[in-house]
């Protein structure tokens, strides 16, 4: 069923009033929302709640939905990884109509006297549609996760089989499921959702990326860094039960033989590290090089595993100590891959480094579709 030409059309006109006040419109949302469904908090980092993320996330997602109404496939990969990212927090179709009451309400507080019962009814549609393409896709992904051997929907029990330090700061968990079924296959790159109940904060969820592939069991590498990060390392031990997702995420390798330069900066190695291990265990005949950044030799996990994996003469690992005023920056890129722009990168790491490499390989002249990347937490612009 298609959206009236009633409602492109009010949407379209009201588009540039709602764009300009978007994130007042996002922030005034949440406020609504967790004060009548306090239930849904659990969904939502509120670290990102109050530096003002998820708030600016989602506006830049309403606009870029009213902007191409008329043109949704635009919007396919936007579609794409907001429902992997749903999924992997297990949104089911009761939980939008929460939010569309919510943002409804929210666009009549902001925009007051704007907002006439056809502008609200226009909306109200608009959300609806969107609502329903994004429960048919979810639907679909949940469908495929549990067809899967070991697979599952919702929440499951799983051991922490391992527990071990990988450096000043990270510490790796492995996961083994509690009723014995076989590890889920899963994609290099993805991650999932862990839910713990933390004293005196109920119920809260994170997601992690996976920092293996191939292996016996799903294992998360965690930064101490945080009220949540801080339970898992202080709290949770060998022989604990947790509550796991599957896993989820759109950020993996792509299927070619170009050339491959993986790059982390601090914890933005886990995804990183997955993709080693696949292209390392699969014997990959590419070109690929691995570069990590992380502050001082403390901060370096994973070196013993990084070497092994990169013995084959088609890979390289070079490390870089910012204690050291070293950094990762274009001519190291350059040299990773030997001046060869037809290379696939992929950038895991701070905001701001993510930023200026992206930049870099613009200005240099790789071509977008060959950078890969992505954020831990909300998503964000990439180009200023």
């Amino acid at each position: 069923m298609a959206l009236s030409q009633t409602t492109i059309d009010i949407v379209k006109a009201t588009t540039p009033v709602v764009g300009a006040n978007a994130e007042k419109i996002t922030t005034t949302f949440y406020k609504i929302m967790f004060e009548r469904y306090p239930m849904v908090k659990e969904f939502f980092n509120q670290t990102h709640q109050k530096a003002g993320k998820q708030q600016q996330a989602l506006a830049n997602a309403v606009v870029a939905y009213a902007m191409n109404i008329e043109n949704l496939g635009a919007l396919a990969g936007a579609v794409d990884g907001i429902t992997e990212r749903h999924a992997s927090l297990n949104i089911l179709p009761e939980h939008y109509p929460i939010v569309g009451e919510c943002l409804l309400a929210a666009i009549a507080e902001v925009l007051g006297d704007a907002v006439t019962p056809e502008v609200a009814d226009a909306w109200g549609e608009a959300y609806g549609f969107l609502a329903d393409i994004l429960i048919g896709v979810e639907k679909a992904k949940y469908a495929k996760t549990a067809e899967k051997a070991g697979g599952w929907n919702g929440y499951k029990e799983f051991k922490v089989a391992k527990k071990v330090k990988e450096s000043a700061s990270v510490t790796s968990f492995y996961f083994e499921a509690a009723d014995g079924t076989p590890v889920i296959s899963y994609d290099a790159g993805q991650y999932i959702s862990i839910k713990l109940e933390i004293p005196g904060e109920g119920n809260i969820v994170r997601n992690y990326s996976l920092s293996d592939w191939g292996g016996e069991s799903l294992r998360i590498s965690v930064k101490k860094d945080g009220m949540f990060s801080t339970h898992l390392h202080n709290e949770i031990k060998e022989g604990d039960t947790v509550k796991l997702n599957a896993p989820y995420g759109v950020f993996k390798l792509d299927s070619n033989s170009r050339p491959i330069v993986l790059v982390s900066g601090g914890v933005g190695l886990t995804p990183m590290l997955s993709m080693l291990h696949k292209l390392s265990k699969t014997n990959s005949s590419r070109s690929v090089s691995f570069l990590h950044g992380t502050q001082n030799q403390s901060e370096l996990a994973f070196e013993n595993e990084i070497k092994e994996l990169t013995q084959k003469s088609n890979f390289s690992v070079k490390t870089f100590f910012t204690e050291d005023n070293k950094r990762i920056g274009l001519e190291q890129l350059q040299e990773a891959c030997d001046g060869v722009k037809e290379t696939d990168f992929y950038i895991c790491g701070p905001a701001t480094m993510m930023k200026a490499l992206y930049k870099s390989l613009k200005d240099w002249g790789v071509a977008e579709e060959n950078i890969h990347y992505e954020y831990f937490g909300p998503s964000d612009t990439i180009s200023e």
